[in-house]
């Protein structure tokens, strides 16, 4: 997981390293057709002067060349041309101007995208760096704690298991000692006898020992004996829920019973009519 969310981070990385790139060489072609167009149009604007320049001190020197020679026209001569070559020396550094400082402006925006290109580098770089040291850290621990919680949590279920299986050997050699000590049934492994000890009683030990499984109020729990753990022969326990004497039903379950006046009475009533055929009315004619 860790090693996924770093390759995830790095391509995070790139791509908007990738994106930064593309947007700066956009950047620089938009500005140097930008810069390149300005120059182009101050360049014309230079030539267009130039021509003026030329042209203004040609028709000067035409005028001063139709003259009589003599040093006033030479002077003239030499002003003029002093003048249109100065002019046009200042027209060519105007030129020479401008071309510098399109390349210097190109150049300290290339300067500028790559520094800020190297600055996204580098905080990427740091970032991922950072990210693999954590997750290294991370890992570390984890491993480590995970060893800690797996070695006591074994530790706890092999204890766990250990108590357990004591507690099966011991149910299960007061259950052998039990059926041995009451019906002197031995059908187990020998070895499970070894202590066995024929002056010791052992007839109420597997009970006492595991009434959570037969939770009786006799010692002897449910499963030896009768209700409630007592003897069948104490227990009452042939006489039923539904009779619960040794008579009749138990009121609890029959609220009214052949005996009762209004019952019989009406019974009665039912023989009589049979006349001399009911032994009943002839021997109750009172009834």
């Amino acid at each position: 997981m860790a090693v996924a969310a770093h390759e995830d981070l790095l391509a995070l990385g790139q791509s908007s390293e990738d994106t930064l790139k593309a947007d700066n060489d956009a950047r620089r072609s938009a500005f140097y057709d930008h810069t390149q167009e300005k120059l182009d149009a101050f360049t014309a604007d230079i030539a267009t002067q130039e021509g003026k320049v030329v042209a203004w001190f040609g028709d000067r020197l035409e005028w001063v060349a139709k003259l009589f020679d003599s040093g006033y026209k030479e002077r003239l001569v030499a002003e003029l041309e002093q003048k249109r070559d100065e002019a046009l020396a200042s027209l060519a550094a105007r030129q020479e101007t401008a071309e510098t400082i399109m390349a210097t402006s190109r150049e300290q925006l290339d300067d500028n995208l790559s520094d800020l290109e190297d600055r996204l580098w580098d905080f990427h770089s740091g970032e991922s760096d950072d990210f693999a040291d954590f997750a290294e850290d991370t890992l570390y621990y984890f491993e480590k704690d995970t060893g800690v919680v797996y070695d006591r949590f074994c530790g706890e279920v092999e204890d766990e298991i250990e108590a357990k299986q004591a507690y099966v050997d011991a149910t299960t050699q007061n259950w052998a000692y039990w059926l041995k000590f009451i019906y002197g049934y031995q059908g187990y492994q020998t070895s499970l006898y070894q202590h066995y000890d024929d002056t010791v009683d052992y007839g109420a030990g597997f009970a006492d020992n595991n009434n959570e499984l037969y939770p009786g109020n006799s010692s002897h729990g449910y499963g030896y004996g009768g209700l409630n753990g007592e003897d069948y022969i104490y227990s009452n326990e042939h006489t039923g829920l539904a009779y619960g004497t040794e008579i009749g039903p138990d009121p609890a379950y029959f609220s009214n019973s052949l005996f009762d006046h209004g019952h019989y009475s009406d019974m009665m009533d039912t023989y009589a009519g049979f006349g001399h055929y009911s032994g009943l009315a002839t021997h109750y004619p009172g009834l």
